[in-house]
């Protein structure tokens, strides 16, 4: 198996049943095919991707790096349709972002912001507004790709190139941050204005001065997802680190105490096939996302575990 968790024989069942239910919940709210869709999975090391797939047939359209939320700062787990892309974004810096970080160097600095190129405005209810006007070195890069949700999160362009260089990248505060932005927003352009006939050339040449949004007539579903146990395309099954710690959290309440609770025997013929429950659900969800081969395969390596 790929990549290096570091997990016990007896936890890869518990990683698959657990890493099924979330591949199962995302298939059952978008199927593939009723509508183009993006699937963004903060999961540990290489897992840390973004992949849009086409309407027509469920085929992966382009799949690119992300950078993603620190382990202190995760990327959220949510669906929600991506309606806009704007092009020469204003950083409008969060609240949590001044409060904990801006404000106590401004008052070491007084002209610590100015020097990053970031615009400090007092609102008229005395808070503070700090903002980053569009620019070349705006945190947000050149293109922001909005899907209104409640954790305020959404994918963008950065300046911070080299990151992507590493194979484990999490350093954001909570947003997505993409390799090749103008590729992507192509991509997204394409499936959402298919008739319009955008490109990372003419994404380019709107690179200027003024916030430029670019809206879809149907929004295209983003479902944020965590697969830390996935079939890779040769059907492998791979594991992943956990970055965020949510596998090795449900696993310590699945063997805990409290588990046991719930645990009563049942009754069963002595010819009876031991098959988990897990599994089970593994095949379904595999089969559903990725074919009856890819489901065998997953279904076959997971039973030798």
């Amino acid at each position: 198996m790929g990549g290096g968790s570091g997990v016990k024989v007896w936890q890869h069942d518990l990683l698959t049943e657990f890493n099924a239910d979330n591949l199962q919940w995302g298939v059952s709210f978008s199927p593939l095919v009723e509508g183009d869709l993006i699937f963004t999975n903060p999961g540990g090391a290489d897992g840390n991707s973004l992949a849009a797939f086409n309407k027509k047939d469920g085929k992966l359209v382009w799949k690119t790096k992300v950078v993603v939320g620190k382990p202190n700062l995760p990327t959220p787990l949510l669906s929600a349709d991506m309606k806009f892309i704007t092009v020469n974004p204003t950083w409008n810096v969060p609240p949590s972002i001044i409060q904990n970080e801006y404000l106590p160097a401004l008052q070491q600095d007084p002209q610590a912001m100015d020097r990053i190129g970031l615009k400090v405005e007092q609102n008229p209810d005395g808070t503070i507004r700090i903002y980053q006007p569009p620019g070349d070195r705006n945190a947000l890069g050149r293109i922001r790709f909005n899907f209104p949700n409640k954790f305020l999160v959404y994918q963008h362009d950065t300046p911070d190139k080299h990151l992507f260089a590493h194979d484990k990248r999490a350093y954001s505060h909570g947003c997505m941050r993409v390799q090749d932005p103008l590729k992507y927003g192509e991509v997204m352009l394409g499936l959402a204005l298919p008739n319009e006939h955008y490109t990372a050339d003419r994404l380019q040449k709107m690179f200027g001065g003024s916030e430029i949004n670019i809206n879809f007539p149907t929004g295209i579903p983003d479902h944020l997802t965590y697969q830390t146990a996935f079939v890779d395309d040769a059907g492998a099954l791979q594991i992943r680190d956990d970055v965020y710690g949510r596998d090795a959290k449900l696993i310590s309440i699945m063997k805990g105490s409290e588990r046991k609770v719930a645990d009563l025997a049942i009754d069963r013929r002595p010819d009876a096939e031991s098959r988990s429950l897990s599994l089970l659900t593994l095949r379904y969800a595999a089969k559903r996302r990725f074919g009856q081969s890819a489901s065998e395969v997953f279904c076959s390596a997971t039973a030798q575990l």
